[in-house]
């Protein structure tokens, strides 16, 4: 529970950080959207497998710096999961945001 809204945040901005690389055309057909959705897939695959790298880490971690001091190890796991889940949110919202700075508003709508 801890982690929940973080990774809430670190979903939906990492969603939108693609949408803003390579927005979604209607009706759009072909090669591209098979290449753009299996490139949007494997990206989202890559970092959820890094996600689950870092969490397997910090477990084994947590265990050997809860041994080493007087800090119970599920306190320290949760303390710490929670930390790295809230900086990951705050760096993906920076990088949509790097991202939406970039990008011209104007060249969708027609002006």
């Amino acid at each position: 529970l801890a982690c929940l809204l973080p990774a809430n945040v670190v979903i939906y901005s990492i969603e939108n950080t693609f949408f803003l690389i390579s927005p979604h055309r209607m009706r759009q057909e072909g090669i591209e959207v098979f290449f753009k959705t299996t490139l949007i897939f494997t990206a989202k695959g890559l970092l959820f497998g890094g996600a689950a790298v870092v969490v397997f880490w910090w477990v084994f971690l947590a265990g050997v710096l809860g041994s080493a001091t007087a800090i119970d190890h599920r306190l320290l796991f949760v303390a710490g999961l929670s930390v790295l889940a809230w900086v990951a949110a705050g760096l993906s919202v920076y990088v949509l945001s790097c991202v939406y700075r970039r990008m011209e508003a104007g060249i969708d709508c027609g002006t």
